[in-house]
Formats: C-alpha cells, structure tokens, sequence
C-alpha cells in the first residue's frame, strides 16, 4: 500500500527543498521500506510507532519525538494504534543552503559511521516548524504561494538541525558517504560511457573493493545499479528518439540487450512503450 515509488510520486508534496509523505496507519499495518537518495524526517502527528532500523533493536517513538533516517536505510516498522504520520525528505540542497547561511563547526564523531537512524526529542523550534508545515499543506488552496511558505519553515527546520552538534554531524557523515559520491557520479555519467572501474578510481578504491561496499551498503552490485538507472532514464529519452538511438546513447552496442533489460523491468518493450505514450497524447 504505502512505501513504493509509485505510490510516493502519487502522493508526495514536492517543493524546491523537500518531499512531504502524509500516512493515516491503521492498528496491525506493518511493513518493511527504504529510504532513497536523502535523509528523512519520520514524525508523528498522533499515535506511535513500533520500529526498528537495519536489524537493530526496536524502539517505540511518538508525536514528542523524530527519528533521522540516512539515505538507503532500511526500516521495520508496525503500527498499535491509529496514527498519523509526517514525513519529511530532505534535499541536499537545502542542508547546503542553510550551511552557507549559517556558521557551523563540525567535530566529526566516528560513533555516527555504522549508524543509520537518530532517534531524539523535538526541541520547541523543531516541533514550530513542523506544524507550520503541517499547517500549509493542510490548506485547500495549495499554490505556489503555499509552497513558499513551506520552504520557509523547511528552512527554519534545517537550521535547528544543522545548529545541534549530535543531528548536524549525523547528516554530515551521509552526505561526505563515499557510496553516496558513487551514486552521483553515476547520475551524472550513466548516458556518456561511465564505468564501475572509473568511479572506483575517483574514490580512491579498487574496483572489487567499491563494488563490495557499495552492494553492501545498497544491497545490489553497482553494475546493477547502473543498468537500472539507464533503464529508468530511458523512458524519457523514448518519448523523442527511437529505440536505437536511446540504446546505443546509454551505451548498449546491441538494441537487443537493452530490449531484454527494458522488459524485465517494465513488462513491455521500449517500442510497446513508446506505442502507449503515442497513444495517451492523443
């Protein structure tokens, strides 16, 4: 139901600096989730949350509480009672333009390196903030007036987090991640012939060596990764070019290897794809 990309790109409020998730959980939902390319704020309007985050122990946290979440980690929850839920993905972009408002002074703390939640108390400030968020999406009249008032009370979020030496050094040590540099690079470089060997050598690391932590700590190969990312890429490249010209630009020399990849992911190939797209202009 809850937890996947669809359902996400669906239901998220999406302004300059964040993703906004609303969830209404029923008594006995459980699931299992992972977060994606940015920290997430998980906190609760009413009601609790039973979790537990990358096989540590479960800890139950409410409405006086947030819970900090790194990039790609993965969640266990489930749901006692009926509650309600805010969350609140944060762009790089905004932890670098808060950082460049204000003075930080970060002591790198080598405990947060293996740890992939915080789990703390709302400070006043924080807990202004989310309800000025709250507050504006609640509205009927979401326009782009409304938005600007979201990134408003984002910011004063940010600020507060990046001001508390325990929550600022968490999200630091993220996003200087070696494996989240990987996951740029390949983003960057996916449609002009980037390979896994060439992003070891910018990490300063062997090929076998990145492609162990990097399975590690995403939980598939960064070949993989990389092929996915084109396939998913492609469908916007297919709405203008054909087949082979979006094959041989993400760096398939054979059309037919991109087809079998193409509909292993989507169930269709790129030209039923392109047929469907055709057919919903008009």
């Amino acid at each position: 139901m809850f937890f996947t990309k669809e359902w996400e790109k669906l239901n998220a409020v999406e302004t300059d600096y964040i993703k906004l998730y609303y969830y209404d959980f029923k008594p006995g939902y459980a699931d299992t989730y992972r977060t994606y390319s940015y920290h997430r704020i998980c906190t609760i309007i009413d009601g609790i949350k039973n979790v537990s985050v990358d096989r540590g122990d479960s800890f139950t946290y409410g409405k006086d509480d947030f819970v900090l979440l790194s990039p790609y980690a993965k969640v266990n929850m489930n749901i006692p009672v009926n509650t309600r839920a805010l969350v609140l993905e944060l762009s790089d972009n905004l932890i670098d333009d808060v950082s460049n408002k204000i003075s930080i002074e970060l002591e790198k703390d080598v405990s947060f390196n293996d740890i992939d939640y915080l789990h703390s108390g709302m400070s006043n400030f924080m807990k202004n903030s989310i309800l000025s968020i709250r507050d504006v999406i609640n509205t009927t009249n979401k326009d782009k007036d409304a938005f600007f008032f979201v990134d408003l009370a984002v910011q004063k979020l940010a600020y507060s987090l990046l001001k508390d030496k325990c929550t600022c050094n968490f999200i630091y040590k993220d996003i200087h991640n070696p494996m989240k540099e990987a996951i740029i690079l390949i983003k960057e470089g996916y449609d002009k012939g980037i390979t896994i060997a060439y992003i070891a050598e910018k990490l300063y690391m062997s090929s076998s060596y990145f492609s162990n932590k990097f399975k590690k700590t995403f939980g598939i190969t960064p070949i993989q990764y990389l092929n996915n990312y084109k396939i998913e890429q492609s469908t916007q490249k297919l709405r203008t070019q054909t087949v082979s010209e979006v094959s041989y630009q993400l760096g398939y020399t054979n059309v037919s290897n991109f087809i079998r990849l193409f509909k292993n992911k989507y169930g269709i190939t790129p030209k039923q794809y392109q047929l469907s797209c055709i057919k919903h202009m008009n």
